[in-house]
């Protein structure tokens, strides 16, 4: 037997549960992740108009945390680092739109305390 994905769901107090897509009206998918009783859980992807990611990184109880990647509409990484209980945490590295590293940042618990051109 054939499992079907139950998805876009809420409880009846009207709360996102469970997996959520949500499509550009084009058709084309524009996000997707989990909610915990309207939280957002686990790992989130967007995704630009033209079907390229946008953003991935993942959520403990509704706070970023862990790795997160930004890409521009062409592909090209535009920056990456890590988030703490949804704070910028650890090295983060910035780039052009051609893919060519401009810069990095260090930050400690959302604040940035080194910047390296």
């Amino acid at each position: 037997m054939r499992s079907i994905k139950k998805i876009n769901r809420t409880n009846r107090n009207g709360v996102r549960i469970g997996y959520w897509e949500q499509y550009y009206s084009s058709g084309i998918l524009h996000r997707r992740g989990l909610y915990v009783n309207g939280i957002k859980e686990g790992l989130w992807e967007i995704y630009h108009r033209n079907g390229n990611m946008m953003i991935k990184g993942s959520y403990i109880n509704g706070l970023s945390d862990g790795y997160w990647e930004c890409y521009w509409s062409n592909g090209k990484l535009m920056y990456n680092g890590s988030y703490k209980n949804g704070d910028e945490e650890g090295i983060w590295e910035f780039y052009d739109d051609s893919g060519l590293l401009m810069y990095k940042r260090i930050y400690r618990n959302g604040i940035i305390i080194s910047i390296d051109k």
